[in-house]
C-alpha cells in the first residue's frame, strides 16, 4: 500500500478511537496527553533497565534508540534504553514488530481518566501483566516521584544571563477541597543561551509579596546567585525583593503584559494609538537613554486622560526600557515573560485534560516535571542560538557588572 494511504488510514483510525475514547478532547488536548504518555513510558522502561542492571552485574547501560509507537493519541515518540549486552528489552513495550496492543490503549484510556495519580498508575502497571514482582512494580512507580523530589533540590548553577518569572493560576485539590493555586515558574537562560526550568512553586491561594521570600530562598539555597536581568509582570513586591536579595541584578517589566493592561485601561481608539507608539519604541534601536525618553513624551500625551493608569508606569518606567541595555540581536527575549507564557500554556492544555483541575499537589507536580523533562530533551535540548552568538558580549556585561564581587570571591579563596 501506497506509504502516504497507509498513513491517512491510520490517523482516521487513531482520531476514530480518540472519539470513542475523550469525544471532547479537542489537538492541543491529545497532544498534551501524548506529550505526558512519552514521559511516562520513557520513566517505565528506564526503571526497568536500572531493574535489569541490579539483576545482571556484568551488563551495563548502552544509551537509548528511538521507537515510534502509534496510538490512540497520535504517534508517541520514545526513547527506549538499551543495554551492552543487547538482552534487555522493556516489558512494557508491545512486541518488537507491534506499533500498537490493546493494553495500551488501556492504559492511554486509563490515565487520562484517572488523572496519572501516583497509586493509579502502581494498579495499571500491575495490571499490564508485566513480569516483575509487586516490590519491582513499587520501585518503577517511586522512581518518578523520587526523579521530581531530585529536580525540586537539585543543585543550580551559581550565575546566569536571565530570569523569566510568570505566575498561571490554575486550580487544586488539597485537603479534601479543590482550591484557587497560583503556580509561579522560573524559568532561567544561562549565560551561553541555554534554557531549563530553575524551579516550579504551586502555592494555595492569590498572588502576596511574601511569595518572593520563599522563591527567592529556595533559589539561593540550591546555588543561585547572580543574573543579569529578571523579566517578570509588575507583580506586587517583586521589585522591592529583587533589589533585597539580588541587588546588581536588572529587573525588567514584561512590555507584552503592559499592551494587554493598556487595552484593558484605555478607551478603544486611544489603546490602539498607544500601542502602535509603544511598539515602535520597542522595535527600534535606541540605546536605553533615548528609548526611556520616548516613552516619558508618550506616557504624558495619555496622563491627564488616564492618571491612574499612567502615574505607577512613569514611577516604574526605567523597568520597562530596561532591556535597551543589552545587545539588539537579544533584546526581543528579554522584553517579555513569553518563553515562560510558553510553558504556561501547556500547563493548561494539561489541566483541561484533567478534568479542569489538579487532583493534588504531587499529580501537579509530577505533571509539570514531566513537561519541563520533555522540553528539556526537545525544544531545550540547544543553546538559543541567538543568544549564543551573543555569549561573548553577555560575558563581557556579566563580568563588568560583577566584577568587584568575583574579584573578592577570589580574594577570600586565595
Amino acid at each position: 500500500m501506497d506509504e502516504k494511504i497507509f498513513a491517512g488510514i491510520k490517523e482516521k483510525a487513531i482520531n476514530q478511537m480518540l472519539d470513542e475514547w475523550v469525544p471532547d478532547a479537542d489537538r492541543k488536548e491529545r497532544v498534551a496527553m501524548a506529550t505526558f504518555m512519552e514521559q511516562f513510558l520513557e520513566s517505565v522502561m528506564n526503571s526497568e533497565r536500572i531493574i535489569h542492571l541490579e539483576d545482571n552485574d556484568d551488563d551495563k547501560g548502552n544509551g537509548h534508540y528511538r521507537r515510534i509507537l502509534a496510538s490512540a493519541l497520535g504517534k508517541l515518540r520514545l526513547d527506549v534504553p538499551r543495554t551492552r549486552s543487547g538482552d534487555f528489552r522493556p516489558k512494557i513495550l508491545p512486541d518488537k514488530y507491534q506499533r500498537t496492543t490493546a493494553d495500551y490503549n488501556a492504559l492511554l484510556e486509563s490515565l487520562a481518566e484517572n488523572s496519572c495519580s501516583p497509586n493509579h498508575i502502581g494498579r495499571v502497571l500491575a495490571g499490564l501483566d508485566l513480569p516483575y514482582s509487586e516490590e519491582q512494580m513499587q520501585i518503577i512507580k517511586q522512581r518518578l516521584i523520587d526523579r521530581l523530589n531530585d529536580f525540586k533540590t537539585q543543585q543550580l548553577s551559581s550565575d546566569a544571563f536571565a530570569l523569566i518569572i510568570d505566575a498561571y493560576h490554575t486550580r487544586m485539590k488539597e485537603n479534601t477541597r479543590v482550591k484557587e493555586t497560583v503556580v509561579y515558574v522560573v524559568l532561567s537562560i544561562s549565560l551561553d543561551g541555554q534554557k531549563e526550568i530553575a524551579g516550579f512553586y504551586p502555592i494555595v491561594g492569590s498572588e502576596t509579596k511574601t511569595d518572593w521570600l520563599i522563591i527567592f530562598n529556595d533559589l539561593v539555597n540550591r546555588g543561585l546567585s547572580r543574573f543579569l536581568i529578571m523579566i517578570s509582570d509588575d507583580f506586587p513586591g517583586l521589585t522591592d525583593a529583587v533589589n533585597a536579595v539580588f541587588p546588581k541584578s536588572d529587573h525588567q517589566l514584561c512590555c507584552v503584559h503592559l499592551i494587554r493592561n493598556v487595552r484593558r485601561q484605555m478607551g478603544k481608539s486611544d489603546a490602539s494609538i498607544f500601542i502602535r507608539k509603544f511598539r515602535l519604541i520597542l522595535s527600534a534601536s535606541d540605546c536605553f537613554d533615548d528609548a526611556k525618553e520616548k516613552f516619558v513624551i508618550l506616557l504624558k500625551e495619555f496622563q491627564k486622560k488616564y492618571p491612574s493608569f499612567i502615574n505607577p508606569i512613569i514611577e516604574k518606567i526605567d523597568h520597562y526600557v530596561i532591556y535597551k541595555k543589552y545587545p539588539e540581536q537579544i533584546r526581543k527575549f528579554i522584553y517579555t515573560t513569553n518563553a515562560a507564557e510558553n510553558f504556561n500554556r501547556q500547563i493548561d492544555d494539561i489541566r483541561v485534560t484533567n478534568g479542569g483541575y489538579f487532583q493534588s499537589r504531587e499529580i501537579l507536580e509530577i505533571d509539570l516535571f514531566l513537561l519541563q523533562e520533555r522540553l528539556r530533551n526537545d525544544k531545550w535540548r540547544h543553546p538559543n542560538p541567538i543568544i549564543a552568538g551573543e555569549r561573548y558580549n553577555i560575558h563581557q556585561l556579566f563580568n563588568l557588572r560583577f566584577f568587584q564581587t568575583i574579584k573578592e570571591s577570589q580574594t577570600h579563596n586565595s
